[in-house]
């Protein structure tokens, strides 16, 4: 925790995670399923994070002002990044989509979108999060009322709210600022890989999920040596 928020100001979602952890295992200790004293390692990590991270914090404050611990104020000033301006569906439109062509594939700061690939993308997405819904909703009605305490509801509930919490400070800050690139997502990127081949897994069923799991890595894989190949080298090159 206290390494990513020195690095970089987007992975402080570690914080709250971390958090719903030491509640998750709190209440399993109240019901008799864990032995571990989870107040007493929160207050470990806790310390641990302050020691490593907290000089940063308290130079902030003694450089930028009290009021910016972060460095956020003045970063805003040094950038000078355009502003969103009032909120209309074209924004948001333009937000969603552009955010994730570029979590998929355009390159050359935001300059080489790669047309033919977001259809099938798109498809793929959508079914993969189809598949997620199905199976928490699954889930939920098998594990009616403590489904959270159980050591897989707790695993869930962390793997949802890992890319949930990292999607929402993006839209947080795109609220403010025009920032519609999809490297601000890679932060929960493994989150998200989960969740993808969660719901193609929940889709394609006990046997034919290893086969179908295989077969989009394999096309994944192939698709990034194709990209690299017949799109970047040659925008590289030129």
């Amino acid at each position: 925790m206290a390494l990513g928020a020195l690095t970089k100001v987007s992975t402080l979602v570690a914080l709250p995670l971390t958090v719903l952890v030491g509640f998750l295992r709190w209440r399993r200790a109240d019901a008799g399923h864990d032995s571990l004293p989870p107040l007493g390692v929160l207050i470990v990590s806790g310390l641990v994070t302050v020691l490593v991270w907290g000089w940063w914090v308290i130079r902030n404050m003694l450089t930028y002002g009290v009021r910016d611990p972060l460095a956020l104020t003045i970063n805003r000033i040094v950038v000078a990044q355009p502003l969103t301006g009032p909120i209309t569906l074209t924004t948001v439109k333009n937000f969603a989509t552009v955010t994730f062509h570029s979590f998929w594939a355009q390159f050359g700061w935001m300059g080489i979108p790669v047309p033919a690939v977001y259809p099938p993308l798109e498809l793929l997405t959508l079914l993969a999060f189809a598949g997620t819904l199905v199976a928490l909703v699954r889930f939920v009605e098998a594990h009616p009322g403590e489904w959270a305490l159980s050591a897989r509801g707790g695993e869930i509930l962390l793997l949802v709210s890992w890319p949930l919490l990292v999607l929402a400070s993006v839209v947080q800050y795109n609220l403010t600022f025009i920032q519609e690139q999809g490297r601000y997502l890679f932060p929960a990127i493994g989150g998200f890989g989960l969740c993808f081949m969660l719901g193609l897994s929940r889709l394609a069923g006990p046997r034919l999920s290893p086969f179908v799991l295989s077969a989009v890595s394999f096309l994944l894989f192939l698709l990034c040596i194709v990209l690299l190949r017949n799109v970047v080298i040659p925008a590289w090159h030129s």
